[in-house]
C-alpha cells in the first residue's frame, strides 16, 4: 500500500547532507551514522539507548520561536525518519585531536577517560546541556549525565572536569549555530518514506490523521521520536511529531499538544509557576524532570510517554489532567468511551488500563488551572537514585484550607505494577489537619505493597512539614525539592607520604593523562567494531536458544534462506569432527553450536550469513527451532538440593588450619550466620564482537577480537579450523572494558564466526546486541555460605565457612574461582584456626565466569558479614575489633604463606582513614543523629582489606618488542592489552624514564600475536607488572647498545645517538622478556600449601549512608579510601582505578541483581532492567588517598603494586554501612544484635530486613 509517492529522507550530519538511499525509515540512526557517514565515535551498545554511548545532538528549526532547538538524543533507538530535515552532530563534529573542543580537553586533563568507549556520549551530553544552559549547576550536570552510564568511570572525575562550566557562563550556542545548514523546511502535506518493512507517513497536522486512518486503520501513532524496537511490528507509522495543532491556552492551566516533548513540558511548567499554581506546577516539573534520562525526555513526547511511562500517567492522573481525542472512528479510546472527545487520565487508568494507546488519537493533554489551595506531592523509590530501576511512585493532589485537608486524589504504581487510582484516599483523610498523626496511619494502610505503603508514609510526613509553613515558605520548600549537588572535592586524590621527601619528579609517578584520551574523547579511537568494512564482508546473525533446558528436535532455516542477501545457515553440522565440544578455561565442556542438547537460554544454535546485519537479523528471526522442553535447574538452592556438582582440574575443596573444633568449643562466644552474595553482570561498555578475515593464501586467517587473552583465543580458533597456530593471527588494538568477562567466555561463539569465514572464504563480522551479550557471556556467579566463628576477649579464635558457588551451565573458571575465594576467606584477619569448604554447582543459566577480583569479592563479603555480626551481637566497636584482629608480620595463612611487613599494611591504611574521617567523633555524631530521627538512620562502616595478586609461575612472564626509528621515534609492543586501566600509558612512562626520552616520542602498537607470540593474558592486576618488566628489560638492553655512542658524544641528542647506532650496524629492534622469579609463586593445589600470591595490595575504606526506613532507599553521603600501592607509576590513573572500582563494588552489594524467572529466562537484559550505579550515586564527598613514599620494599616492578582489582572491596563497605544503620534501627525498636540483610541492599530487601524486627 502506498499512501502517496515515497520521498527521500533528508538528513545532515555534522553540517553535511548524506544520501539515505537504501536505508529504511525505521532504520536506527546510529547505524546510518556509522555505516553511511562513517563516523565511528558514536557507539551502539544497547538497543534500548539507555547507556548514553549512542548520544548525539539533534538540531531542528523551531518555527514557533524562530530559533534552533538542540537536543541530546539516543541514536541507537532513533528511527532515521525522525531525523528528516534535522542536523545530527556527532563527537567528530565537535572537535578532533588537532582541534579539540574544550569539553574534550577537560575530560582528558581531569583523567575522566578510562576505556574511552563511553567518552563520546559524555561529550555530547555535556555539549547539549551547554547549548541550552550557559552556566549549569552541578545538579544540572548530574541530571544531564544520568543517561550516560559507565562501568569503568567512577564519575567523580567527570564532575571535576565540568566544574569549570558552573563557575562562569559559556558561549557555545552562537558559534555552533553559525555553521549549521538551513533546516527551515515546512511540511504542507503528508510526506511518505517507505521500504519493504515500513511505510512512514509524516503528517503536517492532526486533521490529516482521520483520512489516513480510514485507509490504514492499523497504523501506529507516534508523537515524538519513538524507538526502533517499539515500531518493529508495525507496517505503517503515522508520525505526528511535527503536526500543527490549533489549541487555546487554558487560563492558569496548560493545554499541551500531544507532540510536546517532556523536556518542553518541564520548561513550560517552570515558566508558569505563579503564586497560585506554584505548589502544583513546581512539584510536577521537578517530578517530570526526574523521569528516566535527559535523552529520553528530549525524544519522548507526552502522547508517546502516556503509552509506556507509568510514572507520567501517575502524575497526570493525580493533577486531574485529561486527554483530548481526535474525532476518528479508529481511535481505540473513543470507541471505549463513546461520544466523549475529552477523557480524564484517571478514567483512562481505571476503565481503559489495558487499552493500547498506540492506536488512540490523542490531540492534546490538558492540565487544569490550579487554585492557591492546591498542593501536589510526588514521591518515588528505586534500586538506584537516578534513572530508577524497579521504580515505585505515589502522586497525591490535595486541596487544603487552613491546614485542613478538604480533598485528596492519589495515584500510585510502579514500572512493573501499572498505575492505580485510589478512590478511597479522599474519604480517609478528609477533614484532618495536615499534621494530624492519624494521617500517616490512614495513608500507609491504603496499600499492602511495602514499597508503596512506605511512600505513602513519607508523603504524610511531607504533609506534616507543610503544616507550619506560610504560602511563601511553601514555595521555597517545593523549589528546594529539586535538590542540589555539592561539588566533589576538586583534587583528584590526596597523598600520604611516609618518607620525608620523595624523589624529584620524573615520568614515573606523574599524573600523565591516558595516552589514548584525546583519541577517545574525539571519537577517533578505533575499537574492534570500528574496523572498516570489507567489500565482500558477511554478517553473522546468531540464532540463539529461547529455552534454558531441552533437546533440539529440529532446526529449519528454509524461510530464512529465501531472503535476498542471505547466503548460508551455519550450525553444528558444519563443524569439523571432534571440534564442536572443546576446552578453554575449565573442563572439556565448551560448545560451539548446540547440537542435540540446549543447556541455557541464549545458547548458540547457528548463524545466518548475510550481506549485512539488517538482513541477517531479519532472516535469523525466521529460523524455526523445535524443542523437547526439559525442566531447568535455575537457582543455586535447587542445584545444591539436586547435588548437581562440577569438579574442576586442580580444584581445592578444603582448607584447614589449626584445631577448629577445640577453638570453637573453647571460645567464650560462638556466632553463627549465613550470607548469599549476588550475581553481578559485567556490563562492560563495548559488547562482544569479532571480525574474521581469511587471507586467501594457505588457509591463513586474521581474527580481530576485543579480548585480553590472545593466548587462549589462538589455540581455540586453530582447533576449530584445523590450522596450525602460525596461521591464526589474532589482533586487538584496545578493549572497551573487560573485568574478566572477555577473557574466554566468548571464544566458543567466536569460533563459530571463524568457521563461517573459513567456509565462505570471505570476511565475516559479528557484533552481538546487549541482550544477547548478557545471555551468552555470563556474570559473576552468586555464592551461598554458612559460617561459625568463635570469639574470646575480642579476639577471633576459629572460623568454619562452607561455600557454594553457582557455575551456570558449564565449568568455565568457576571451580578455580571457588578455590580462590577459599584462599581469600581470611580477608586480612588473624584466624588461629580455620576450616573452609567449597563446592561448585551447575544450573541451567549462563555460564558464570571471571569478574574483577575473581573469587575474592564474595569471600570478603562473607567474612566481613561475619565480622559485622560479631560486632552487633557482642556490642564491639567495629573499628577497634577489626584493628585488633588484623594479621601482623609473621602471620601464617591457611595455605602456609608467612606474612612479611609489606604484606600486611592494612592497619596503616585503616588508621589513616580513621584519622581522616575523625572516626570516633563521626560515630558519636551518627549516634546522635539516630537518636533524634525516627524515620531515617545513618550507618557507618570502616573496613581494611588485603588482596593477593599473582598467577601461577608458568604464566608469570611478559614480553615486548621495542623498535627505534631513524627520527628517534619509538614503537613499543607489549603482551599486555589496554582495557582502560592505563597500561599503555604506564608502559610509555617506563620507557621514557629508562631511556631518558620525552614520552611524546613513544607510541604503543596494537596487540597482535604476529608481533609477539604467546602473549600472556592481561588480568588479575598483573598486566603492568609483567609487561612493565619486559619493557624495563628491553630498555636496559637499548641503553647498553647506545652506551658506546653516548660515551663518544655525551651531549648528542637522542636522534643523533640513534643515527650513530644505525650507521654502525647496531640492531635498533630489541626484544624484552621477563620471567617471574620462581619463589614468588610456589602454591601447589595438591598439597594446598605454598606462596599463593606474588604480593599483597592493602587498603581501607570508610562509608557513611543515610537509610530511609519508610522506603528502604539509601543515600551514600561520604566515602574515604586509602591504599598502599607502593610508589605509583601514575597517581592519577591509579586514583581513577580506585574510584571506578569503588563504584563497581558499591553496585555489587547495594543495588545490582541479575534475575531469572522459574523457566531460566533472563529478566535483566539491559540498563532499563539492571541497576548499576549512575552519576547520582557518586557520593558528594569522595576522597582517595595514596599511601606513597615506601621505597624500602622492592615488588615485582620497581616498588609499585597492582591496583586494578583491590579497591573493589572498598565499595562493598557501603553495604555494611547500610547494615549498620539497620542495626541502629533495630536497637531503636527495642531489639538487640545483628540483622539479616539480603544482598543486594535494594529498597525491598531493606524493608524486608526492617520487617523482621
Amino acid at each position: 500500500m502506498v499512501l502517496n509517492t515515497p520521498a527521500e529522507i533528508v538528513i545532515f550530519i555534522n553540517g553535511k547532507k548524506y544520501d539515505t538511499t537504501g536505508y529504511g525509515p525505521n532504520y536506527p540512526l546510529v547505524d546510518f551514522i556509522r555505516g553511511a557517514a562513517k563516523f565511528k565515535g558514536t557507539k551502539s551498545n544497547c538497543a534500548y539507548g539507555c547507556t548514553g554511548a549512542s548520544t548525539v545532538l539533534m538540531t531542528s528549526w523551531d518555527r514557533e520561536n524562530e530559533e534552533y532547538c538542540h537536543r541530546a538524543i539516543p541514536s541507537a533507538t532513533t528511527p532515521l525518519a525522525s531525523c528528516h530535515y534535522r542536523n545530527i552532530t556527532t563527537v567528530e563534529g565537535l572537535g578532533t585531536t588537532e582541534n579539540l573542543h574544550k569539553i574534550q580537553r577537560l575530560l582528558v586533563e581531569n583523567h575522566a577517560v578510562q576505556c574511552g568507549y563511553d567518552t563520546p556520549g559524555i561529550v555530547m551530553s555535556m555539549f547539549g546541556l551547554l547549548l541550552n544552559n550557559k552556566q549549569p549547576s552541578m545538579k544540572d550536570i548530574e541530571k544531564a549525565m544520568l543517561g550516560n552510564l559507565s562501568r569503568c568511570n567512577g564519575y567523580r572525575a567527570v564532575y571535576q572536569a565540568f566544574k569549570e562550566y558552573t563557575e562562569s557562563p559559556s558561549n557555545e550556542r552562537e558559534p555552533f549555530e553559525a555553521g549549521l545548514p538551513d533546516l527551515r523546511h515546512d511540511i504542507l502535506e503528508p510526506v511518505t518514506f517507505k521500504d519493504e518493512d515500513c511505510t512512514w507517513c509524516l503528517l503536517p497536522s492532526f486533521s490529516w490523521l482521520k483520512p489516513m486512518q480510514l485507509r490504514e486503520p492499523n497504523g501506529a501513532l507516534i508523537y515524538g521520536i519513538p524507538t526502533v524496537t517499539e515500531l518493529k511490528d508495525f507496517k505503517v507509522v503515522f508520525d505526528l511529531s511535527r503536526a500543527e495543532n490549533s489549541k487555546k491556552q487554558m487560563k492558569g492551566g496548560i493545554d499541551l499538544a500531544a507532540n510536546t516533548t517532556l523536556t518542553d513540558l518541564v520548561a513550560k511548567l517552570n515558566g508558569l509557576t505563579d503564586k497560585d499554581n506554584v505548589l502544583v506546577f513546581r512539584e510536577l516539573a521537578n517530578a517530570i524532570e526526574n523521569i528516566k534520562t535527559l535523552q529520553y525526555r528530549n525524544a519522548r513526547a507526552v502522547g508517546d510517554a502516556l503509552m509506556d511511562n507509568n510514572e507520567l500517567k501517575c502524575l497526570l492522573g493525580a493533577v486531574g489532567a485529561s486527554v483530548s481525542l481526535q474525532d476518528s472512528s479508529q481511535c481505540k479510546l473513543k470507541k471505549m468511551f463513546g461520544s466523549d472527545v475529552t477523557v480524564s487520565i484517571k478514567r483512562v487508568l481505571g476503565e481503559a488500563s489495558t487499552a493500547n494507546l498506540r492506536y488512540s488519537s490523542i490531540k492534546c493533554v490538558s492540565i487544569p488551572a490550579m487554585k492557591r489551595d492546591k498542593i501536589l506531592l510526588h514521591e518515588n523509590v528505586a534500586d538506584r537514585l537516578g534513572n530508577g530501576i524497579n521504580l515505585n511512585f505515589v502522586s497525591a493532589m490535595m486541596s487544603v484550607d487552613n491546614n485542613v485537608v478538604e480533598s485528596m486524589d492519589i495515584c500510585l504504581g510502579g514500572t512493573c505494577k501499572g498505575v492505580k487510582v485510589l478512590t478511597n484516599a479522599g474519604s480517609a483523610v478528609k477533614g484532618l489537619q495536615l499534621n494530624d498523626n492519624s494521617v500517616c496511619e490512614k495513608l500507609k494502610d491504603l496499600s499492602a505493597d511495602p514499597l508503596l505503603s512506605g511512600l505513602l508514609t513519607k508523603l504524610s510526613h511531607h504533609m506534616a512539614d507543610l503544616a507550619s509553613l506560610s504560602h511563601e515558605d511553601r514555595r521555597a520548600y517545593f523549589k528546594a525539592r529539586r535538590g542540589t549537588r555539592k561539588f566533589v572535592e576538586s583534587t583528584q586524590f590526596k597523598e600520604r607520604v611516609n618518607k620525608e621527601k620523595l624523589e624529584s619528579p620524573n615520568p614515573l609517578g606523574r599524573p600523565i593523562p591516558t595516552l589514548q584520551g584525546y583519541q577517545c574523547a574525539t571519537g577517533q579511537a578505533v575499537f574492534t567494531e570500528d574496523i572498516p568494512e570489507f567489500a565482500n564482508e558477511l554478517f553473522f546473525a546468531p540464532v540463539l536458544s529461547t529455552i534454558a533446558h531441552g533437546n533440539i528436535k529440529s532446526v529449519n532455516a528454509d524461510e530464512a534462506l529465501k531472503i535476498k542477501g542471505v547466503h548460508y545457515f551455519i550450525s553444528a553440522k558444519d563443524a569439523r569432527e571432534g571440534t564442536n565440544v572443546f576446552k578453554i578455561n575449565g573442563l572439556v565442556d565448551e560448545v560451539m553450536f548446540a547440537d542435540n542438547l540446549v543447556e541455557h537460554e541464549g545458547q548458540l544454535i547457528g548463524g545466518i550469513l548475510a550481506d549485512n546485519e539488517h538482513i541477517g537479523r531479519k532472516a535469523a528471526a525466521l529460523v524455526k527451532v523445535d524443542y523437547e522442553v526439559l525442566k531447568p535447574v535455575v537457582t543455586l538452592e535447587d542445584a545444591v538440593e539436586a547435588s548437581n556438582t562440577i569438579t574442576g582440574e586442580g580444584q581445592v575443596k578444603l582448607f584447614e588450619k589449626g584445631e577448629i573444633e577445640a577453638a570453637l568449643s573453647g571460645s567464650q562466644h560462638v556466632i553463627s550466620g549465613s550470607m548469599k552474595t549476588p550475581r553481578q553482570e559485567h556490563f562492560y561498555e563495548e559488547v562482544m564482537c569479532c571480525l574474521v578475515v581469511p587471507s586467501g593464501e594457505d588457509g591463513e586467517i586474521d581474527v580481530y577480537i576485543p579480548s585480553p587473552a590472545i593466548l587462549l583465543a589462538q589455540p581455540a580458533f586453530a582447533a576449530a579450523l584445523g590450522l596450525p597456530f602460525h596461521k591464526v593471527l589474532v589482533h586487538c588494538r584496545r578493549v572497551g572494558c573487560s573485568y574478566g568477562g572477555k577473557y574466554g567466555r566468548f571464544l566458543s561463539f567466536a569460533c563459530g564466526v571463524a568457521l563461517a569465514a573459513q567456509k565462505m572464504g570471505r570476511p565475516v563480522r559479528c557484533k552481538v546486541t546487549r541482550d544477547e551479550d548478557i545471555r551468552i557471556m555470563g556474570q559473576r556467579g552468586e555464592f551461598g555460605s554458612t559460617y561459625k566463628v568463635g570469639v574470646t576477649d575480642g579476639k577471633i579464635q576459629g572460623v568454619i565457612v562452607d561455600m557454594q558457588k553457582n557455575s551456570g551451565w558449564n565449568s568455565d573458571a568457576s571451580p578455580d574461582i571457588c578455590s580462590t575465594a577459599m584462599a581469600h576467606i581470611d580477608s586480612g584477619y588473624d584466624f588461629p584456626a580455620l576450616k573452609c569448604t567449597g563446592e561448585v554447582y551447575k544450573t541451567n543459566t549462563a555460564s558464570n565466569t571471571a569478574f574483577r577480583a575473581y573469587g575474592a569479592p564474595p569471600a570478603v563479603a562473607i567474612t566481613e558479614n561475619m565480622i559485622s555480626d560479631i560486632c552487633a551481637e557482642l556490642n564491639y566497636d567495629q573499628y577497634e575489633f577489626r584493628k585488633k584482629n588484623l594479621q601482623q608480620e609473621g602471620y601464617v595463612t591457611h595455605y602456609e604463606h608467612v606474612m612479611e611487613a609489606c604484606d600486611v599494611t592494612m592497619d596503616m591504611c585503616l588508621d589513616e582513614v580513621a584519622k581522616q574521617v575523625e572516626y570516633h567523633k563521626t560515630k558519636a555524631e551518627v549516634e546522635e543523629f539516630n537518636k533524634n530521627n525516627t524515620v531515617k538512620k545513618r550507618g557507618i562502616a570502616i573496613i581494611a582489606n588485603k588482596y593477593g595478586l599473582g598467577i601461577p609461575g608458568m604464566f608469570g612472564k611478559g614480553s615486548c618488542l621495542l623498535n627505534i626509528y631513524l627520527d628517534g621515534s619509538i614503537l613499543l609492543s607489549v603482551n599486555g592489552i589496554e582495557m582502560g586501566q592505563g597500561l599503555f600509558t604506564k608502559m610509555a612512562q617506563i620507557a621514557s624514564h629508562e631511556l631518558g626520552v620525552d614520552i611524546s616520542r613513544i607510541k604503543l602498537d596494537p596487540n597482535s600475536n604476529r608481533v609477539l607470540p604467546n602473549p600472556i593474558p592481561t588480568g588479575g592486576s598483573t598486566g603492568t607488572d609483567l609487561s612493565g618488566n619486559a619493557v624495563l628489560n628491553a630498555c636496559k638492553q637499548v641503553v647498553e647498545k647506545l652506551a658506546p655512542f653516548k660515551k663518544a658524544q655525551p651531549d648528542a641528542p637522542w636522534e643523533m645517538l640513534v643515527g650513530m647506532a644505525f650507521a654502525s650496524g647496531t640492531n635498533l629492534s630489541t626484544t624484552g622478556h621477563y620471567q617471574l622469579p620462581a619463589e614468588r609463586y610456589t602454591f601447589d593445589p595438591a598439597t594446598k600449601k605454598g606462596r599463593r600470591w606474588w604480593y599483597y595490595t592493602c587498603g581501607a575504606s570508610f562509608a557513611m549512608v543515610e537509610v530511609d526506613l519508610r522506603t528502604g532507599q539509601h543515600q551514600l553521603l561520604k566515602a574515604n579510601i586509602a591504599y598502599d600501592i607502593g610508589e605509583s607509576l601514575n597517581t592519577a590513573i591509579d586514583a581513577g582505578q580506585i574510584e571506578a572500582a569503588f563504584i563497581q563494588g558499591y553496585g555489587y552489594m547495594a543495588m545490582e541483581q541479575t534475575l531469572y524467572d522459574s523457566e531460566g529466562r533472563l529478566l535483566t537484559r539491559g540498563h532499563d532492567e539492571y541497576a548499576m550505579p549512575s552519576m547520582a550515586d557518586c557520593p558528594p564527598e569522595f576522597d582517595v588517598t595514596l599511601m606513597r613514599g615506601n621505597k624500602e620494599t622492592e615488588q615485582v616492578l620497581y616498588t609499585s603494586k597492582g591496583i586494578g582489582e583491590p579497591p573493589f572491596f572498598s565499595g562493598q563497605t557501603v553495604y555494611f554501612a547500610i547494615k549498620d544503620a539497620l542495626v541502629a534501627a533495630k536497637k531503636a525498636a527495642g531489639g538487640q544484635g545483628t540483622v539479616n540483610l539480603a544482598t543486594p541492599a535494594v529498597p525491598i530487601n531493606v524493608l524486608d530486613c526492617i520487617k523482621s524486627f
